[in-house]
């Protein structure tokens, strides 16, 4: 999996971004998820702050922190993890 982080340069509201990035490099987030790729950039170019996720089945999603909180855009993605995770457990049986 694959998370990247595109932050804007000259703009408020960064709270939610920047503790979505802290719990992304976190230790107890590298030690549980050691092969996942998180890249962030901070650009004049970003008018606002969104992060790309894609998945172990190579869909990405957009999220856009527009009024959500770090803790809205982290239930939806450990939801659509663990959606992933009982369809790959299911397959295998």
């Amino acid at each position: 999996s694959k998370v990247v982080l595109e932050l804007p340069s000259f703009a408020g509201g960064l709270k939610a971004p920047r503790e979505f990035l802290r719990q992304l490099t976190s230790a107890r987030f590298k030690a549980s998820n050691p092969k996942c790729d998180i890249s962030h950039s901070i650009s004049s170019a970003v008018v606002a702050p969104s992060v790309a996720v894609t998945f172990s089945d190579k869909k990405t999603v957009m999220y856009d922190f527009g009024g959500k909180t770090c803790d809205d855009i982290m239930r939806d993605v450990n939801l659509t993890t663990t959606k992933l995770q009982r369809a790959e457990m299911t397959k295998d049986k």
